[in-house]
């Protein structure tokens, strides 16, 4: 590493080893996190639905994002091993974020638009195409190296030659777009749940709807809680203030694919209906005395019946649909007391939520 006079600025052999060591634990535990996702849709047959796959593959793309990162060491700037790091990190950071835009998306065009949104080929061809072009430009201009230029660190875009710019173009630019537009959906959605909750005619439907709404306003805030230390980190890279110590440490240790997986698998891997399907395998595995149960996976192609009807996202949002499908709108068989309520909630909408659920039934 490059030092100054000042010693504090200097790091020693063993203080990168244990830098190294924070990263391989933290990477770890995230990946950790991110399969249990995976699993959960492997091995449930309730959870093979639409919705789910889409948090399943911001799993994976989690998983490669922190493997790419914790498990290649530190590359010398140049090298084959450099330059995939780079790419890699690049392009499976942006994939975890569009995945997360997707589900926002998702949840919005469900409950707000009332229109069920599933279309596979869409979702891949989005996420995947737009992290491709955002990881080549860097690749064209000659922009992937060693990501802090006075210290042996991973590799990814490099400062000098233009490469702060580039990073806020392919990167953080699209990062904090994405969380304003994220935070779009999520506001539109809890308004709409807090319309429902007042026209809702059962106190326990009100009090599930409130808690919902409740709860989602915190999604948008994932964002925040894994990428503004770094955020602030580049820009201070960007204008030419020197990094203190300290602060290579709280970097690493908050680890943004880290925290962002971690916190991906709480918001959206652990809801009540994942959480609930992994009790019944506990008891049943009590039951039988063995750990058997846990290796019974049926395989991908089956589904347990009306697994494709998604009216409702299975995920962080599945409280909507058991909510609404106990209001008017959903238990109703008359039409127009659907159409009514659904017209007194959002002008200008031509079917009602209730409805929705039927065609997907």
């Amino acid at each position: 590493s490059t030092c100054d006079d000042d010693i504090d600025d200097c790091y020693a052999p063993y203080d990168e080893l244990d830098l190294m060591m924070i990263r391989t634990a933290s990477g770890g535990l995230a990946i950790f996190c991110s399969f249990t996702i995976i699993f959960s849709y492997l091995r449930f047959k309730a959870l093979r639905v639409p919705s789910f796959e889409v948090v399943v593959w911001l799993a994976a793309s989690d998983i490669c994002a922190n493997s790419s990162y914790a498990f290649f060491g530190n590359p010398k700037d140049g090298t084959t091993e450099c330059q995939v790091q780079a790419m890699a990190m690049q392009f499976f950071d942006m994939a975890t974020i569009l995945w997360s835009l997707t589900i926002g998306y998702t949840l919005y065009s469900n409950v707000v638009m009332q229109q069920q949104f599933t279309s596979r080929c869409a979702m891949h061809s989005f996420v995947w195409g737009t992290s491709f072009v955002l990881m080549m430009l860097p690749l064209i201009y000659g922009n992937y190296g060693q990501a802090d230029k006075d210290e042996d660190t991973w590799c990814w875009i490099k400062p000098d030659n233009g490469g702060n710019e580039m990073r806020f173009y392919v990167f953080f630019g699209p990062i904090w777009s994405t969380f304003f537009l994220s935070a779009f959906f999520y506001i539109s959605t809890i308004r709409v749940l807090n319309k429902y909750t007042e026209v809702a005619s059962e106190v326990e439907t009100q009090r599930k709807l409130r808690k919902l709404a409740a709860n989602l306003k915190w999604y948008p805030l994932l964002f925040i809680f894994s990428w503004a230390f770094i955020t602030v980190v580049r820009v201070m890279d960007w204008v030419g203030q020197k990094k203190k110590p300290w602060i290579t440490i709280v970097q690493v240790a908050l680890l943004p694919d880290a925290v962002q997986a971690i916190l991906n698998t709480l918001a959206y891997g652990l809801t009540p209906a994942v959480l609930e399907k992994w009790g019944e395998l506990r008891n049943q595995m009590l039951t039988e005395g063995s750990c058997f149960p846990l290796f019974r996976i049926d395989p991908l192609w089956e589904r347990e019946r009306n697994s494709e009807m998604d009216g409702t996202v299975h995920t962080v949002y599945s409280s909507v649909g058991n909510g609404l499908k106990d209001s008017p709108a959903s238990d109703s068989d008359d039409e127009s007391n659907s159409s009514g309520m659904n017209d007194s909630l959002n002008r200008g909408h031509k079917k009602s939520f209730g409805d929705t659920r039927r065609e997907g039934e």
